[in-house]
């Protein structure tokens, strides 16, 4: 993960996309129907890489993101899950 700070945007523009692969590109043999809590390798990337990813994205894109058929079903759903567990959707107490 790369931390930038310009106050120019065409440097920043000028840097490689920093989004993850997705999960079933770096874990392939990972079955996310059957996955409980997270461990090893996948929980370090998870924590690291696409959780904060994740957390970044506007309700509107996660919203897109989990929606988008492109992507497998059974991480949608996991990720839904995480999602709904951690309270990422959620909308701010008043």
């Amino acid at each position: 993960m790369v931390l930038s700070r310009s106050n120019s945007i065409a440097p920043l523009q000028g840097l490689p996309d920093q989004t993850p692969p997705n999960p079933w590109k770096v874990f392939p043999d990972v079955d996310a129907d059957g996955l409980g809590s997270l461990q090893g390798n996948l929980e370090h990337w998870w924590n690291h890489y696409w959780w904060p990813y994740w957390l970044n994205l506007t309700p509107q894109q996660r919203a897109s993101w989990l929606d988008a058929a492109r992507h497998r079903e059974d991480w949608r759903e996991y990720i839904r899950l995480q999602d709904e567990l951690n309270g990422a959707t959620r909308e701010p107490q008043a």
